[in-house]
């Protein structure tokens, strides 16, 4: 995720980063986008977890979010 949504040579580009405001943008999904695979996925991959219905609805909602902007990028 850092290398792909990097503020300073992204792969994938979510702002325009020729901006100090564009890099801010990128770099705050970056970290969005790699917070979501450390601290959501990984841990619900990796073990065995139960989740209450409200969380997993509000990680829906974050996954939406995040996939929405990936969608519309530059």
């Amino acid at each position: 995720m850092s290398r792909a949504f990097s503020k300073d040579n992204p792969v994938f580009t979510l702002a325009d980063t020729s901006t100090m405001d564009g890099k801010n943008v990128q770099q705050g999904y970056m970290n969005l986008f790699l917070g979501s695979t450390i601290g959501i996925r990984n841990p619900s991959a990796h073990g065995n977890e139960e989740m209450e219905q409200i969380d997993a609805i509000h990680f829906l909602f974050l996954a939406s979010l995040l996939l929405r902007k990936f969608d519309t990028r530059i």
